[in-house]
Order: structure tokens, then sequence, then C-alpha cells
């Protein structure tokens, strides 16, 4: 799906964060965890001096309900300190 992390340009140490499930999908669940990620392109910066570099950020997992095939949806928002939540909606088809 996508990996959440920010982090202080400065430094580029990790600012921490929520994520909370605001959508449930239908046909499976959902499991946030914290994890080591890399740091990406972001979305509100593009490429950073910080890119490449690793930081403590979250990744949400899917798993769908056993035997279900077909397409589920749903939503998340994460949030770092006293900005805006970022709100996802994600569709995903299980095979």
């Amino acid at each position: 799906m996508y990996k959440y992390g920010n982090w202080k340009p400065a430094d580029c140490s990790t600012t921490g964060g929520t994520v909370k499930v605001l959508k449930k999908p239908e046909h499976g669940t959902l499991v946030p965890k914290r994890e080591t990620i890399s740091i990406g392109i972001s979305r509100h910066h593009g490429k950073t001096a910080c890119f490449g570099k690793s930081i403590d950020g979250f990744v949400v997992y899917y798993t769908s309900a056993s035997g279900y095939r077909g397409p589920d949806n749903f939503t998340i928002a994460v949030t770092y300190g006293r900005h805006a939540a970022a709100v996802d909606t994600y569709t995903v088809n299980v095979e």
C-alpha cells in the first residue's frame, strides 16, 4: 500500500505519528505496524535531502477474509503532531 513516515529536515530523525482506521474493509482486516522504513519522495515536498535514510514509520497490512475474492476498500488517516491528517482510501482486488 504505502509507507508512512515523517521526519525533521534538519537531521532526518523521525517525528512519530498515529494511524487511525476511518473505514474498515468489509472483507478483510487491517494491521498497522511500526516498522523501519526508508524515506521516499514526500507527497508534500518531493525528494528531500533525507531521501533513502531509515526512520521509524508506519506500514498498514491488509489481509483478506479466507476464501474471499473480489474488491475491497478501506480508509486510513495518519497524523503527525499538529499537522492535518493525511487521509488515504485504498481499493484492493483480491484474486
